[in-house]
């Protein structure tokens, strides 16, 4: 990795943000425009992380967890204390976050049915009732803020 992966000017950080249902492919979407240096924040990579596990088993205990690890690098990352700073940010999310900072959305438009077929085919250790019910809440609820302007 050389220097030129980081960003001197601590005000040029640019912040992604990756949102859409479980499923849609939002890990595949960052790994494939990420480059070296970037800080990639990751819900189900955090999990796996911290629960020292390869699957993405959500384990409700650590989830405050994983939410203060994630709130911790978000903030950080939008104190912009100086110094050497990622040259891009990929925060990935089920839902359009709000933490004050300037960034780019990219809104996931895989459908329901590909995310629901996903699910089924690998559900590499998650609880397939609960994501299901993730995956039909983000459609309704995207529905609803597309119909009302949202």
């Amino acid at each position: 990795m050389t220097t030129t992966d980081y960003c001197e000017d601590h005000g040029q950080t640019e912040v992604h943000v990756v949102f859409g249902p479980p499923c849609s492919g939002k890990s595949t979407f960052v790994d494939e425009r990420r480059r070296p240096g970037d800080l990639v924040v990751d819900w189900d990579r955090l999990m796996m992380a911290l629960a020292g596990q390869a699957s993405r088993h959500h384990d409700p205990v650590l989830a405050p967890y994983v939410a203060a690890a994630r709130d911790a690098v978000i903030s950080r990352l939008g104190q912009r204390r100086g110094g050497r700073e990622p040259r891009s940010a990929w925060i990935v999310a089920t839902w359009p976050l709000n933490h004050g900072m300037v960034w780019t959305d990219h809104v996931m438009d895989t459908s329901m049915d590909e995310c629901l077929r996903r699910l089924y085919a690998d559900p590499d250790g998650r609880d397939v009732a609960e994501v299901e019910s993730v995956i039909r809440s983000w459609f309704t609820r995207h529905q609803s803020l597309a119909v009302h302007g949202g």
